[in-house]
């Protein structure tokens, strides 16, 4: 199934859409890192962040995809440390919005699920932006990794197909086209707030 994802925030402020989603085009990803557990508890959203393995689910969409029709200027950003990729959230109710690379010259966005408004959509969320491919960053033994696609092999299938979409988003100029970065100095629409990870 494909859709054009309604995006909300908890507090309806922030409004938005990201547009023709569908398992070919999203790479979902669970994440395991410090950084992302650092990050849904400093914004007190581990139960909307977080699943039972204590990993991000997340799926990767072009940044061009993304877009806001109201409430930009809520939009808010954090870093584990002064060089480290972007979380994303609406600073009017918190809710989790998207993570990005430092830069936008690494294009693509991992879209958290609790911004998507999914009861307007057709069908279950999990029918656009598919099964998990992979986790990362974790530990688990060596039948759990197998049962959760936290193993190398999962991992491996999956960056074939992460490396053709970011090729092809930066071919086509789609990295310039995200809404969380200044389209002329290509800063982050919001100053990043660091909180100091020391292995995120």
């Amino acid at each position: 199934m494909r859709a054009d994802l309604p995006i909300r925030c908890a507090c309806g402020r922030v409004r938005g859409c990201a547009r023709d989603i569908h398992p070919g085009a999203a790479n979902r990803v669970v994440c395991h890192c410090r950084g992302c557990r650092a990050y849904a508890a400093h914004i007190d959203r581990e139960a909307q962040i977080l699943d039972p393995h204590g990993g991000s689910d997340v799926f990767q969409i072009s940044p061009a995809a993304l877009s806001f029709e109201a409430g930009i200027e809520h939009i808010r950003c954090l870093r584990m440390t002064p060089k480290g990729a972007l979380r994303w959230y609406a600073g009017c109710c918190d809710t989790p919005i998207a993570g990005s690379f430092h830069t936008r010259r690494v294009p693509f966005l991992s879209i958290y699920p609790a911004c998507v408004e999914a009861e307007a959509l057709d069908g279950p969320l999990d029918a656009y932006r598919g099964p998990v491919l992979a986790r990362v960053n974790g530990t688990f033994d060596r039948a759990e990794a197998k049962t959760l696609k936290a193993n190398p092999g999962a991992l491996l299938a999956m960056l074939p197909r992460y490396a053709w979409w970011c090729l092809k988003w930066m071919a086509s100029g789609a990295y310039k086209r995200t809404p969380l970065f200044e389209r002329e100095t290509a800063a982050p629409i919001a100053e990043p707030l660091v909180i100091g990870i020391a292995d995120a």
